[in-house]
């Protein structure tokens, strides 16, 4: 049992400090009567690799900052686990995404503010594909589209990225580290909560582990799960708040039969072509590099905020309509011109790179299936087993449904 040496008492007890969780307890803690507690299980964001734009590489499948969960077998992927990076840090998965900053489109989001603290930033410089790509859209007509958090987020152009002066500004940056300072505020860290407390069906409070030891925290007014899309509804499956007859299949004492916990969630899939470069100027060609490397990272030492390369560089061809195949075709094209182009090297016979299984742009073809399947389990096999979740006994001892994902915390 939980001593009362171990119990907290606060106002708002905010479970999760990702990117909601750090904007909801930094603007509460405003108000200096309210006492609000901060729930992270992970731990502080002090890994470099966070912080430097172009480190997301190294915090991909980190589980030190990580969950490195893994979905179900999806027959929609022949059966495949797809992996499902998530943050285990201070500001969550905002201080391990590629930083991309978009909004929603406006016929669902009307309100869009213009001076809030996470920090918005163009991109400093121009990388010679991505503009090659830009201008092979603008010559088949696609417009130009400097800014898809303006006014319209049709056309083709670069990304936003949230970072400021070159370096991430994740949540846990821009919200949370001004507000630390408040005296109201507490953030506990490596704090796995594993259960909402009730009086009868009033939330009162949550239990949580924090090096081997018990605690528990009580909330005079509100708690607050901001765990993101996967462990709010684990959290409220392991409290007893989810559908009754699958809550009783696994033993869990119902506290509020509510069928649509841990149902319906959706996710953009994400489908990377390889392509290979006939340039050496992608970004694999300085991480293979030590030389280059050496020389990327002692420019953006020496001028952190204007060194594009550390940063992900990302071209975003918005459209309305889908295009034929024929003028999907040709961007690949006229793309492959602009690039010899600007780096000064002709471009090969469009039948000699036929005859030698290249495509008629001059990018390689992709792997057929058995390949791409054995890079699958090559990158499964890279991540070290304690942080993949084994889909069937994790995900059904929280609760979680078959079929939707490996929720082991």
């Amino acid at each position: 049992m939980t001593t009362q040496d171990h119990a907290i008492e606060a106002d708002f007890i905010v479970i999760g400090a990702g990117s909601a969780g750090c904007a909801v307890a930094a603007r509460l803690s405003e108000d200096p009567a309210t006492r609000v507690l901060l729930l992270e299980a992970g731990g502080e964001d002090n890994n470099r690799w966070i912080h430097i734009p172009l480190g997301f590489g190294k915090t991909f499948a980190d589980p030190s900052v990580n969950w490195c969960y893994e979905t179900e077998p999806d027959p929609g992927a022949a059966d495949r686990r797809v992996y499902w990076p998530r943050g285990k840090v201070l500001g969550g998965s905002s201080s391990i995404n590629g930083m991309v900053y978009i909004r929603g489109q406006a016929e669902d989001f009307e309100f869009h503010g213009t001076d809030g603290p996470l920090c918005v930033s163009d991109v400093p410089d121009h990388h010679p594909i991505c503009e090659a790509f830009i201008d092979a859209a603008l010559g088949l007509g696609y417009p130009r589209n400097d800014d898809f958090n303006g006014a319209r987020q049709d056309g083709v152009g670069y990304h936003q990225t949230t970072t400021r002066n070159g370096r991430r500004c994740s949540t846990a940056v821009g919200y949370l580290r001004p507000a630390m300072q408040r005296r109201n505020l507490q953030v506990v860290t490596e704090a796995l909560s594993d259960k909402i407390l009730f009086e009868g069906r009033r939330a009162i409070g949550v239990a949580f582990n924090r090096n081997g030891r018990r605690y528990e925290a009580h909330a005079a007014r509100e708690i607050i799960l901001c765990g993101g899309a996967v462990n709010s509804p684990q959290l409220l499956l392991l409290s007893g708040i989810g559908p009754q007859e699958h809550l009783a299949a696994l033993g869990i004492p119902l506290v509020q039969h509510v069928p649509g916990v841990g149902q319906s969630l959706q996710d953009h899939y994400s489908a990377p072509l390889k392509l290979k470069c006939r340039v050496p100027i992608t970004l694999n060609d300085v991480m293979q590099s030590n030389a280059k490397k050496l020389k990327v990272g002692l420019e953006y030492y020496a001028h952190p905020a204007g060194t594009g390369v550390t940063r992900r560089q990302t071209v975003d061809p918005a459209i309305q309509r889908r295009p034929s195949a024929r003028r999907a075709a040709s961007v690949v094209r006229v793309f492959d011109d602009r690039l010899s182009a600007a780096s000064g090297q002709s471009r090969p016979d469009h039948a000699e790179e036929r005859q030698s299984g290249r495509s008629a742009g001059g990018l390689s073809e992709l792997p057929d299936r058995r390949d791409r399947s054995a890079d699958d389990r090559r990158r499964a096999e890279a991540v070290p087993p304690a942080a993949r979740p084994t889909g069937v006994g994790a995900a059904h001892r929280v609760g979680v449904p078959a079929g939707t994902c490996s929720a082991e915390r």
